[in-house]
């Protein structure tokens, strides 16, 4: 990663690892890898599967959605969810070019000197300085 994401990808990337980084919701996305589902039986299979409402199922629905995990089909008042695979691009690449990055070629891990984190970075990563890391 020579340069830093556009906008778009940060943006992305933003908000698509905060709505995986819930069991729940990666349970949800699983279910959804093969075929779409109604709101209803997603929540319920949430519900039972983890001991939480409904309701709290379908707030976890929400998120994915707000995060452009999935897609949403209104029909009445019912729901139907599907996986929207091409949301999932800026993840695998990100990750993709990471472990590439730390591996080089040789398929060992290799440490990089801090003097390569980007610029706007470098406060973040070096609390030190004055940055905060969390």
């Amino acid at each position: 990663m020579d340069g830093y994401e556009s906008i778009a990808t940060q943006t992305a990337l933003n908000e698509a690892f905060p709505a995986l980084a819930h069991p729940v919701r990666r349970f949800l996305l699983e279910i959804l890898e093969n075929d779409g589902a109604g709101a209803m039986s997603l929540a319920a299979s949430a519900a039972d599967t983890f001991g939480i409402s409904s309701q709290r199922g379908s707030h976890h629905l929400q998120v994915l959605a707000r995060a452009g995990l999935v897609t949403v089909q209104h029909d009445g008042l019912h729901r139907h969810y599907t996986l929207a695979a091409p949301a999932f691009d800026p993840v695998t690449t990100w990750i993709t070019t990471v472990v590439a990055t730390a591996t080089g070629a040789s398929g060992t891990r290799r440490r990089r000197p801090l003097q390569h984190v980007p610029p706007r970075l470098a406060a973040v990563a070096r609390p030190e300085d004055g940055g905060s890391c969390c």
